[in-house]
């Protein structure tokens, strides 16, 4: 396995890292995690909020022999209340949250904690201030940011800081103009996340599955469809000449781009993690070969959702906006209840027309 810095001032981590949003059983878990470690994956991601706290619960009945061995990330800054999902960065409740955390993973330390999404209430300075006192405190090594806007994170100035977190894909690639060079300028490593786009990218659906996506993304319509099956299909003809996977290859991509550090295979079928793993493998050729089908392709963005305001309210000065979707977002200027707005379902970014 290939090791790279997480950023200037971070731990040595595999290129290619695992995910644990989807781990829900602990024998499952525990294949993985093996699996993981067998091919020399030491950088583990997880969350609260992944499968209601389970993936930390497990994570923790099954990594304490291997500790030493990890790079053990998780994330904070979501609150759930009855009324839906609520950003909260303030010292008090990212504190408590990560002391649940540590109670779940069976631990004293995480080697990174990460905000996992914008807090509007709190400027991003203070909420990195927050988090430096948990450094201090010896619970958290590093710190990182997860699905924040390119504005919040040329603000944050500190050591501590060592990484962020975003969507990065053959087909989603938004941070190659935007947060990877950000990164080479503030010395950051970069985590790639939905490097193989729900599986798209892994030769793992069939025609009706494609057909499927309308129902997760509306505005997927049978044009996108077909042209996302084309893609994929074209993709798994690619790998064949290179004697690869669709999925190594697409890894592959993700893990050459510049100013990439790892990217985070969700699988936790010990033979797919096997496989994704020779992604690093992957050479030059077959990479250009990649972003020359990439440039080629007719398909447009298809994670815009529409979501309807249900809730507005002010919170600690801050006007916010509860939406069908349960989740609070920084209210949008002249929004009212009941409107509609679009959003990137990946980057939770509003889309301003």
């Amino acid at each position: 396995m290939k090791m790279r810095k997480l950023g200037k001032n971070g731990p040595e981590v595999s290129v290619i890292g695992m995910g644990t949003r989807t781990m829900e059983k602990e024998k499952e878990g525990i294949k993985a995690v093996e699996a993981s470690l067998e091919m020399g994956i030491n950088f583990i991601d997880t969350a609260p909020n992944y499968g209601r706290n389970k993936a930390e619960k497990i994570l923790g009945e099954i990594i304490s022999e291997y500790r030493g061995d990890i790079i053990l990330a998780t994330k904070t800054g979501y609150r759930f209340t009855e009324e839906g999902v609520m950003p909260d960065c303030s010292y008090e409740t990212i504190s408590t949250l990560l002391e649940q955390s540590l109670e779940r993973l069976n631990t004293k330390y995480v080697d990174v904690l990460q905000i996992h999404g914008p807090d509007p209430k709190i400027d991003i300075k203070k909420i990195v201030q927050n988090l430096e006192k948990l450094v201090e405190e010896g619970k958290v090594r590093y710190l990182g940011f997860s699905n924040h806007s390119l504005l919040s994170l040329e603000k944050i100035d500190s050591d501590n800081v060592i990484c962020i977190q975003d969507c990065l894909n053959i087909l989603y690639s938004k941070a190659i103009n935007g947060k990877l060079p950000l990164c080479k300028e503030k010395g950051w490593g970069f985590i790639a996340y939905m490097p193989l786009f729900m599986g798209i990218l892994a030769n793992a659906y069939t025609h009706e599955k494609f057909f499927s996506l309308g129902k997760t993304f509306p505005q997927c319509n049978e044009e996108i469809v077909k042209n996302l099956e084309k893609f994929a299909e074209d993709l798994n003809n690619l790998a064949r000449d290179f004697d690869v996977t669709s999925g190594q290859l697409a890894l592959g991509w993700v893990i050459n781009q510049e100013n990439v550090t790892t990217a985070i295979q969700g699988s936790l079928d010990p033979t797919h993690i096997k496989e994704n793993a020779q992604a690093i493998e992957i050479e030059n050729d077959a990479v250009e070969a990649v972003e020359n089908l990439r440039k080629e392709s007719a398909i447009k963005t298809f994670s815009i959702i529409e979501t309807q305001i249900i809730k507005i309210k002010e919170i600690d000065g801050v006007v916010m906006a509860l939406l069908d979707l349960g989740a609070w977002i920084e209210a949008p200027k002249n929004i009212k209840t009941g409107d509609k707005i679009k959003i990137d379902a990946l980057d939770g970014s509003i889309i301003r027309e």
